[in-house]
């Protein structure tokens, strides 16, 4: 399966380039209409590559969040409705997650860009602090724990 993924990735990442979509998130374009949980772990797998906080980690979960399983929901609704003819939603529901993809690739990287000038009128030349606040913080615990046991021995 992951041969045939990364073919049609290569196969269609001409294609993605023309529509502003990183051809790293092609699993996920190529998975959620089906699978639900096969685009989660393709999603998974991007971000633990290039990092949640990247640009096609960030386009890859904002996919997720913005498109359908398709071929499910149309056969639930189909099934519940008894409703035959399913092509015109089948296109639709198909379009609809296209122009999902595509603007949230757009929107990622309009918002990237916008986030690293903010940052650097924000923070200037100041390092980026990339882990918890809290964690930066030294022995503070320590020192805390000292000072309030003198007090409570003191009352």
């Amino acid at each position: 399966a992951s041969s045939l993924l990364d073919g049609l990735t290569q196969l269609f990442s001409p294609i993605l380039q023309l529509f502003t979509i990183p051809a790293e998130t092609a699993p996920i374009l190529f998975l959620r209409p089906f699978s639900g949980s096969g685009a989660l772990a393709a999603a998974t797998d991007i971000m633990e590559t290039y990092g949640a906080d990247s640009l096609i980690g960030r386009t890859a979960a904002v996919m997720l969040g913005s498109t359908e399983t398709t071929f499910y929901v149309l056969t639930v609704y189909l099934a519940g409705v008894k409703h035959i003819e399913g092509k015109q939603m089948l296109i639709a529901a198909l379009f609809a997650d296209l122009v999902g993809f595509i603007m949230a690739s757009v929107t990622q990287k309009l918002s990237y860009r916008m986030r690293a000038e903010i940052s650097k009128k924000i923070i200037g030349d100041e390092e980026v602090i990339t882990c918890r606040p809290a964690d930066l913080l030294e022995g503070e615990f320590e020192k805390f724990k000292k000072e309030n046991i003198y007090v409570t021995l003191k009352l």
